[in-house]
C-alpha cells in the first residue's frame, strides 16, 4: 500500500508500526533523502525493534554518518529489550568515542543491563560513569540504580543513591518500597511508605504492589490484608479510579492473583470510567480464573458493561451464568432502565418472579430510579401495583 508523503509525520508519530508498514516507511524516507536525517532514522529504527527484527535496526544504524543521542539509545535499547547486553555495552563503548554524549537514559538501560546479568562490577562501573557525566541525581538514573542495586542484592547501595536525592519523584519512591519488598525487608518498605505519605507524596498502584512484595511470608497475611484494604478503600475515598486499575495491572505484571475484592474494585473503576478496554480485560481476567461464579463479580461486570453503553453484552453474560440471583438481576434491571428498555426491564423483573426470587429494596429502587423516567405515571403504577400484588401472594 502506498504511504502519501503528507502521511509521514503522522505515521511516524504511531507508538506502532507493523514490519511490513515500517519498511515501507523506510522505503518513503529513502525516496525523499530524508533517510540521512537522525529524527527519521531513530523512529524507523524503533519501528524495527518493536518488531524483533535487529538486523534491519542496525543496517539504518550503521548507514547514518551522523548519530543523535536519540539514535544511540534506541539501537542500545533494541540490544537490551532482546537480552544482548553484550551488543548493547559494545555500542556504548563506541558511543562514548563519538562526538555524541550518553544521557540519563543510556545511563539506565546498562543498569537494567547489568541487573539482568547479575553483573555487579558493571555496575558499579555505570554508576561511576554516570557521576562522571554529571547525573548522579538524575532521577531516570537514580531509580534505575536503585532498581538495579535492589535487584541484586544490594539495598543498602540503593538507599545510599536514593537518600543522595533532594526531591524524589514517586518513581524513585516505589522503585525504593519494592527494593525492600524484593529482598525481604518488609519492615523497612512499611517505614519508608509512612515517610512518603507524611510529605504529602500520593501512592499510586505500583506503590501498593511494591508494599505487597515484601508481605508473602504466611505469618505477615495479617499485615498484608491490612495494607490491600487500604490500598482499596483510599482509591475509592478518592475517587481515583485510575488507580484502582493500575493497582490490579501492578498486580497481575508482578505474578500476584487478584482476588474478587480486587477484581471488583477494578470492575468499578472501569464502570465509573465509563471505558469499555480495561473492562474487558478484565472479563477475560475473570473468564481465565474461574471467578465467573463469585456473584459479586459477575454482577460487577454485568453492571460495567452496562454503564459502558454495551448493555446486549452485559445481558449476554447474565445469560451466560448456571444460576442467576438478585444480586445479578437487580443489575440487569439497573442497566436496562438506564439505557431507557424499560419494556426489557420488566420482562426481566418478571421473570425473576416467576424463578421464586423475592425483589429486596434495591429491586425497588432500581426500578423507581431509572423506570420511573421511560414510562408514563399511569403507566407505571399499573406495573408496580401489578409486581406488589405477585410479591405479596
Amino acid at each position: 500500500m502506498f504511504i502519501p508523503f503528507h502521511s509521514l509525520i503522522p505515521e511516524l508519530s504511531k507508538s506502532y508500526q507493523t514490519l511490513s508498514k515500517t519498511k515501507q516507511l523506510h522505503a518513503l524516507i529513502r525516496k525523499t533523502h530524508l533517510s540521512l536525517d537522525p529524527f527519521f532514522a531513530t523512529k524507523i529504527s524503533r519501528f524495527y525493534a518493536l518488531n524483533d527484527d535487529l538486523s534491519s535496526a542496525r543496517n539504518l544504524f550503521d548507514e547514518m554518518p551522523d548519530r543523535s543521542v536519540f539514535l544511540w539509545n534506541s539501537i542500545i535499547r533494541a540490544y537490551a529489550r532482546n537480552q544482548d547486553f553484550h551488543n548493547a555495552f559494545r555500542l556504548v563503548k563506541e558511543m562514548l568515542t563519538s562526538e555524541s554524549v550518553p544521557d540519563s537514559f543510556t545511563f539506565a538501560c546498562l543498569a537494567r543491563g547489568c541487573a539482568e546479568n547479575l553483573d555487579v562490577c558493571g555496575l558499579r562501573c555505570v554508576h561511576g560513569g554516570l557521576l562522571v557525566f554529571g547525573l548522579g541525581v538524575d532521577s531516570v538514573c537514580s531509580s534505575s540504580l536503585v532498581s538495579a542495586y535492589s535487584k541484586l542484592g544490594l539495598v543498602d547501595k540503593a538507599r545510599k543513591v536514593f537518600d543522595r536525592v533532594v526531591d524524589p519523584d514517586l518513581p524513585m519512591w516505589n522503585s525504593m518500597i519494592s527494593g525492600y519488598g524484593c529482598c525481604g525487608f518488609w519492615n523497612d518498605g512499611l517505614r519508608l511508605f509512612s515517610a512518603m505519605r507524611n510529605i504529602g507524596e500520593k501512592p499510586d498502584g505500583y506503590t501498593m504492589v511494591a508494599l505487597l512484595l515484601g508481605l508473602a511470608d504466611p505469618s505477615l497475611l495479617g499485615i498484608g490484608q491490612g495494607v490491600h484494604g487500604f490500598c482499596l478503600k483510599g482509591f475509592s475515598q478518592a475517587g481515583d479510579n485510575s488507580n484502582a486499575l493500575h493497582f490490579f495491572r501492578a498486580m497481575n505484571r508482578e505474578g500476584m492473583n487478584a482476588d474478587p475484592v480486587v477484581i471488583v474494585s477494578a470492575l468499578a473503576a472501569s464502570a465509573q470510567l465509563a471505558i469499555a478496554g480495561p473492562g474487558c480485560e478484565l472479563h477475560g481476567y475473570v473468564l481465565r480464573h474461574g471467578l465467573e461464579i463469585d456473584v459479586m463479580v459477575s454482577s460487577a461486570v454485568i453492571d460495567m458493561y452496562s454503564k459502558c453503553g454495551f448493555i446486549d453484552l452485559a445481558l449476554q453474560v447474565f445469560r451466560s451464568l448456571s444460576r442467576q440471583n438478585i444480586v445479578m438481576y437487580n443489575s440487569v434491571i439497573l442497566g436496562l432502565g438506564s439505557h431507557g428498555l424499560a419494556s426489557q426491564a420488566f420482562a426481566v423483573f418478571y421473570e425473576m418472579l416467576e424463578k421464586g426470587l423475592e425483589p429486596d429494596e434495591s429491586t425497588f429502587f432500581c426500578s423507581a430510579s431509572c423506570l420511573l423516567p421511560c414510562w408514563s405515571g399511569q403507566r407505571w403504577q399499573g406495573h408496580f401495583q401489578q409486581n406488589e400484588t405477585r410479591v405479596c401472594h
